[in-house]
């Protein structure tokens, strides 16, 4: 099962945004495949009409709008009133389109334009956990957090028993404060919503501190894949990804296909808002390279996205 983003990269998610456009335009028939982005190594390949294209170009962007207005949160008992600070438009992990707001302090978090819902908070970002440092750690802090983090999600996640968890490798916040040097660890927990039998990016990741705090969490597309009927014809689907590798790769000058693999598959939502599965395609045979002659059995790989709705 794919591990999803660290927790140093949590703590900046309300900084960063992933804004794109899908090269498509007009609306692709069901089981139609499109490659979303592949390794960069040194075989020819004929990738066609991509989708997604502009992923792994464009980090992120940020843009204001006008009169919003100053919003105030409760999360874990402790009220925040934050200052607008941007809007962001972040398919990559969702939802959509959210405003930014901090407090004085620092501490961030961010409401779901669409829906009004709090869907990121992170108090590791300001001033507010300074006394977290100072604070001993609890007794058997990982077994602490983990059920610190499932009692959180069962209070956030309808249908919690159809999400699958991962544990994150812990992480350590540091911090000077007044000229001496503190910390304290952080676990990571990941709640990936499971929908005939595979991931969604409906998800929660929720970090709690060895001190037993939760720390921050995050929100993707939470309910969204419920919106929709994500039966299909398996057969139907991997033909078609198939297909699509074998364009890819079989009129290459300088690679020679030998065998397809498809691998980590899950749905995802497309920029333009189409309910997809995400297949990693492995295509193994043999390279040709001027400095070196023909390597066997040599691998290259594509992200392939379908489109079912």
């Amino acid at each position: 099962m794919k591990k999803w983003r660290s927790i140093a990269v949590l703590t900046l998610v309300f900084f960063l945004v992933v804004l794109s456009g899908c090269s498509t335009t007009s609306r692709p028939k069901p089981y139609t495949s499109y490659v979303h982005d592949y390794s960069h190594d040194r075989v020819d390949r004929v990738l066609g009409e991509m989708i997604d294209t502009e992923n792994y170009l464009s980090i992120y962007e940020i843009y204001e709008k006008e009169g919003v207005a100053n919003r105030s949160i409760t999360v874990d008992g402790i009220t925040y009133s934050g200052a607008y600070q941007h809007t962001m438009t972040y398919y990559c992990s969702g939802p959509a389109e959210t405003d930014g707001y901090a407090t004085e302090s620092g501490t961030a978090f961010s409401i779901r334009c669409d829906t009004g819902e709090l869907v990121g908070w992170s108090g590791l970002v300001g001033t507010d956990f300074d006394g977290e440092y100072l604070r001993e750690d609890v007794a058997e802090p990982e077994q602490t957090a983990r059920q610190i983090a499932d009692d959180f999600a069962r209070e956030n996640l309808k249908d919690f028993d159809r999400y699958e968890i991962s544990e994150q490798m812990p992480n350590v916040a540091r911090k000077t404060i007044d000229g001496i040097d503190y910390e304290f660890a952080l676990y990571g927990f990941s709640y990936t919503k499971i929908v005939n039998g595979y991931p969604t990016m409906d998800q929660m990741t929720v970090v709690v501190s060895s001190k037993g705090r939760l720390c921050s969490f995050i929100k993707g597309y939470v309910g969204d894949f419920d919106k929709v009927d994500l039966r299909f014809d398996k057969d139907k689907l991997n033909a078609s990804i198939l297909e699509k590798a074998r364009a890819v790769y079989e009129n290459s000058s300088n690679f020679t296909p030998l065998d397809y693999e498809i691998s980590i598959q899950g749905f995802v939502l497309t920029y333009d808002g189409f309910f997809s599965v995400s297949s990693k395609v492995v295509a193994t045979g043999t390279f040709d390279q001027a400095e070196r002659g023909r390597v066997e059995n040599y691998g290259t790989e594509l992200t392939i996205y379908t489109i079912l709705r």
